[in-house]
Formats: structure tokens, C-alpha cells, sequence
């Protein structure tokens, strides 16, 4: 089973662009950027609600520290009750603020696509016959239809959890240079490495990916017209 995973996993990594167009990721989001204004609100409301809970999400290892050096280690007991408060508090409201980014990136992902799905078909349905005859029947349904579901990743959130994980190791890193700076070295020594590792899998997926698209649409033609 291992075996098998392997070589599928080397033959898909070796596998040709055979003529497709390249990894454009920013000219495919540019092509999208209409719908991400459109409903840009609710996409901001989550991208706020992210911040404050990266925020509340540093402060808990700071207050564990204070309790450990100042209260814990002396063995004072009075300031333990104000140090747990303030840590429930900071749990809490990073748990809310987690929810609140959760809904307002669900409304944004609900109503971008069927934004995009319903211009998509009024765009279809206003080209010549001729388009039509060329076009498979079920091909073109799957398209309309299944397509813009796989699109469903680039409005929930991807690029604004990305831009949040990105707060979050910078706010960890400066948390480790603080408390151990020769860990925090350690840590971005293999930054490099993941980045690398990214860009080269994500260009493989890319490809993969719409070679998936294209052959999913041209099965699921053959059966629907079957």
C-alpha cells in the first residue's frame, strides 16, 4: 500500500505541464476581484475579527509567564485570582472572536458564489448557438455547475487565514525572541526550507489539479449524454 502510495505520489510530481498555462495565481485572483469588492464587507469583518483574535491569542503566554515568575515561584497568592481572570477573559474572547471570523467569512463565501455562479450563467446563456454545438452537453453542465464549487477554498477565508497564520508566527517569533532568542533562531532557520517546499508542491498541485478539472468534465459529459 506504502509502495503504491509512493509511486503515485513520483508519478504525479514528474508529470508534464503538457501545454497548460502556467501557475497564475495572482491573474486568476485578478479575474475574481470583482466579486471580492462586491461583498468585500463581510470579508473585512472577518479579516477584523481575525486580528483582534491573533491578538487575544498572544496575551495567554504572556499572563502564564507573569504567573509563573511573579506569583507562582515567589509564592505570592494575591494577584493569582486578577492573573486568572484576565487569563479567562483572553481565552474567552479569542474562542468569540473566532466565531464571529467563522460567520463572516460563511456569509462571504455563500454569497460571493452565488454571485459568481449566477453571473457565470447569465454569460453562458448569452453566447451564439455555434458555442453550444461545439460544447459537449455535459461537459459544459459539470462546468456551470461543479466548477464553480472547487472555487469554494479562494472565498472562505484561504488568503485571510494565510495573512492570519502569517500574524501568528510573527507574533510567536517575537514572543521566542523575548523569552529565548536562540530558539527563536532555530525556528527561522527552517522558514527557507517551508517556503521552498510550498512554492514547489503548490506549483505540482496547480497542475494536477485543473488536469483533474478537465478530465472530471469530459467523464462526466460522456455519462450524462450516455
Amino acid at each position: 500500500m506504502f509502495a503504491d502510495w509512493l509511486t503515485l505520489l513520483e508519478r504525479g510530481l514528474s508529470a508534464p505541464d503538457a501545454g497548460e498555462a502556467p501557475c497564475g495565481g495572482m491573474g486568476s485572483l485578478r479575474r475574481l476581484a470583482p466579486w471580492f469588492r462586491r461583498h468585500r464587507r463581510h470579508a473585512l469583518a472577518g479579516a477584523l475579527c481575525m486580528g483582534l483574535s491573533t491578538a487575544a491569542g498572544l496575551v495567554p503566554p504572556m499572563v502564564v509567564r507573569h504567573l509563573v515568575d511573579e506569583v507562582i515561584a515567589p509564592g505570592r497568592i494575591e494577584p493569582l485570582l486578577a492573573a486568572l481572570a484576565a487569563l479567562a477573559a483572553c481565552l474567552c474572547a479569542e474562542k468569540l472572536l473566532r466565531l464571529g471570523e467563522e460567520l463572516c467569512f460563511a456569509r462571504f463565501q455563500a454569497r460571493a458564489l452565488a454571485d459568481l455562479q449566477e453571473t457565470l450563467i447569465a454569460h453562458v446563456l448569452r453566447l451564439p448557438k455555434p458555442f453550444f454545438d461545439r460544447q459537449p452537453t455535459g461537459a459544459l453542465t459539470r462546468s456551470l455547475t461543479e466548477d464553480v464549487e472547487n472555487l469554494r477554498f479562494l472565498f472562505s477565508g484561504t488568503g485571510a487565514n494565510a495573512f492570519g497564520q502569517t500574524l501568528r508566527l510573527l507574533g510567536g517569533t517575537c514572543f521566542l525572541i523575548y523569552l529565548e532568542w536562540r530558539l527563536a533562531l532555530a525556528v527561522l532557520a527552517v522558514l527557507p526550507l517551508l517556503c521552498w517546499g510550498l512554492r514547489f508542491f503548490g506549483r505540482k498541485a496547480f497542475r494536477l489539479s485543473r488536469r483533474r478539472l478537465a478530465e472530471q468534465a469530459d467523464a462526466s459529459g460522456c455519462l450524462q449524454e450516455a
